[in-house]
């Protein structure tokens, strides 16, 4: 009888750990699908602007202007060409996953350059945005 009741309780017990493994999984599912929505409305909103601005348009897919060019400068272009191209094959799939990489990555880049032209920090998130989105466009239709 010690022997049922020890086993039940090793049953119960891993059920327990089970349903608690899933409901952990569950919610770090929802937390990840409202971090991403978050982010998708963010994006969406600095591309707005810089499109705006007339430092890009958008005609099937984003494209940067030369005055867009001009204010993020060719180191800039050049790393976030680099960067973009590297994680194109690993993130293809998950477009704002690959933009948060390669924003990360060049996060104190970015800062820099909007120190030192005096536009503010957003325009130039934007700006680099587009670009990626640019590039990700070629690569995925071609020039």
């Amino acid at each position: 009888m010690i022997e049922f009741i020890s086993l039940l309780t090793g049953i119960v017990a891993l059920l327990s750990i089970a349903y608690y493994a899933f409901k952990f999984g569950y919610r770090l599912g929802v937390l990840e699908l409202k971090v991403n929505f978050l982010w998708n409305i963010y994006i969406e909103r600095l591309l707005d602007s810089v499109i705006r601005k007339g430092l890009a348009w958008y005609m099937s897919r984003v494209r940067l202007s030369e005055e867009g060019k001009k204010i993020l400068g060719n180191e800039l272009l050049y790393k976030i060409e680099i960067l973009t191209k590297k994680y194109y094959k690993k993130f293809r799939k998950d477009e704002y996953t690959l933009i948060a990489k390669v924003i990360t990555e060049l996060i104190s880049d970015i800062r820099n350059v909007a120190t030192r032209s005096g536009v503010e920090f957003d325009l130039i998130l934007g700006l680099a945005i587009a670009y990626i989105k640019e590039i990700l466009g070629e690569l995925t239709c071609g020039k």
